[in-house]
């Protein structure tokens, strides 16, 4: 057997074992590392958290966008679009709440996988739509490989889904969200994944920074799903068990588990860097055409006055 191969097989074998032991270290250390997601909430005079989180029986981490000022002065109006997490376990008394609050349309972020495995639970005057953000095997060889070899990145990770899979990949199902939300038919219309966090929030904050809202309030308003730390937590359980094989534990996936506004802020910054702006980005990547764009703003905003 030629040396070059036995010396790359070492060498292979000693880098695996390494990583194994950092991989138990790292594991035991962020298991057991005290943690308050609620630091990780920032602070904005127009959060008004008690009007705008709302009670919805078998869901949870839903929320009114209304009420945060324009650059230009105008208010993004309260009532027409709500998002949330999975209603896959919506109460009858929850169903009743969305014919309350009149939501004629549902948009699904989710993966046609995960639709089809817990579908979403709806009064039957409710459309309901699909527009997949990400679906089940995309970016599976990245992800094995980064928890294989590079546990201590982790965190990559979720930029890599929020920039590569989302951004990149699906800007025109972004796109066809938007569309969803312009159509006055459509409206009020509600806007759920599975923690309503993270393709829920990047979806929302695109909105809002397209109706001129600061990035300020966009932050802030990504970051109070940290409110609903413990229910993203129990709905990954059994994704956390199958990565027990990697030495992981669900401690170890915190990056996954909150909103951290640094990974909204470093997509937002590469959008612009890309494409010049977000409406360039819609309108470009996504082939949102000016009209929508318009009817956004048109219907979204209204003076204070």
């Amino acid at each position: 057997m030629p040396r070059p191969f036995l010396y790359s097989a070492a060498a292979f074998a000693i880098f695996f074992t390494l990583n194994q032991l950092y991989t138990r270290y790292l594991a035991r250390h962020q298991a057991n590392e005290l943690f308050d997601p609620l630091t990780l909430e920032l602070p904005h005079p127009e959060l008004q958290p008690e009007r705008r989180l709302l009670s919805l029986p078998g869901a949870f981490n839903v929320r009114d966008i209304g009420g945060y000022t324009t650059h230009d002065g105008l208010l993004v109006r309260w009532g027409e679009v709500y998002r949330a997490g999975t209603l896959s376990y919506l109460t009858e008394e929850g169903a009743a709440q969305l014919t309350a609050w009149g939501i004629r349309a549902v948009c699904d972020l989710r993966s046609s996988y995960e639709a089809a495995a817990m579908p979403t639970l709806l009064p039957p005057n409710v459309a309901y739509h699909l527009v997949p953000l990400h679906e089940r095997g995309v970016g599976r060889g990245r992800i094995l490989a980064t928890l294989t070899f590079r546990p201590h990145r982790i965190s990559d990770l979720v930029l890599y889904g929020y920039i590569n899979l989302m951004v990149e990949k699906n800007g025109g199902r972004i796109a066809a969200a938007l569309r969803l939300i312009a159509d006055p038919a459509n409206r009020p219309i509600l806007l759920h994944c599975t923690a309503g966090k993270d393709r829920t929030g990047l979806t929302i904050a695109l909105l809002l920074s397209l109706l001129g809202v600061p990035d300020e309030a966009i932050l802030a308003d990504f970051s109070l799903s940290n409110r609903f730390y413990a229910e993203v937590q129990a709905t990954v359980q059994r994704d956390a068990e199958r990565l027990a094989v990697f030495g992981l534990k669900a401690g170890n996936l915190r990056p996954f588990l909150v909103a951290h506004p640094d990974s909204l802020r470093t997509t937002l910054a590469h959008i612009r860097q890309t494409y010049g702006s977000v409406e360039r980005y819609v309108c470009g990547r996504g082939g949102l055409d000016p009209a929508t764009l318009s009817q956004l703003r048109t219907h979204l905003l209204h003076s204070p006055i």
